[in-house]
């Protein structure tokens, strides 16, 4: 088991790498709808 760990390690650092680069996008996809105006934004 001792020797699963390190790997289980890697696979969960790099997987909260993986979703902190897919939140930093999301937070810059916002930021840039909200400083889009509305009047340029697509209609419903």
């Amino acid at each position: 088991m001792s020797r699963c760990l390190p790997d289980l390690r890697a696979e969960l650092t790099a997987l909260a790498r993986c979703l902190l680069t897919v939140v930093d996008e999301e937070i810059e996809l916002l930021q840039i709808a909200a400083r889009t105006p509305a009047s340029r934004s697509p209609p419903r």
